[in-house]
């Protein structure tokens, strides 16, 4: 990383606490991580740091969770960066982690937007 510059920022979204750890532990050298434990805490650490300006670079977001699952907040995700005036591709990367690795899943979380789809279980090379 060069002198001055920012370490890329991080959201982690998952409902279990040790994902949510292991993910940090693996990526915290390189990266700012923060973490939500569900979608509506995720939605609000999204639009807090939108808001800041100081957008998240990455969201890990784990498609089943109890209330809102990882394609609703991806969707909303989506629906916030449009309204701020981002395209597509200017918006924050999302990777979905999940253990539903059947082809209906990666296709429907594809469609909402994500950028990349990483079944679980991964260890830290996958990350």
């Amino acid at each position: 990383m060069k002198p001055g510059s920012r370490k890329p920022k991080v959201l982690i979204v998952d409902d279990d606490g040790d994902i949510r750890n292991f993910i940090r532990y693996c990526l915290e050298s390189l990266t700012q991580c923060d973490m939500a434990g569900g979608g509506e805490a995720a939605l609000e650490k999204f639009t807090a740091a939108m808001r800041s300006r100081e957008p998240y670079d990455l969201v890990l977001l784990d498609i089943l969770m109890p209330g809102l699952n990882g394609r609703q907040v991806l969707e909303k995700l989506r629906n916030l960066e449009s309204a701020a005036g981002k395209e597509y591709l200017e918006g924050v990367k999302v990777v979905m982690l999940t253990a539903l690795d059947d082809t209906g899943n990666v296709l429907q979380s594809f469609k909402h937007g994500c950028d990349s789809y990483l079944v679980k279980p991964f260890d830290e090379n996958d990350l």
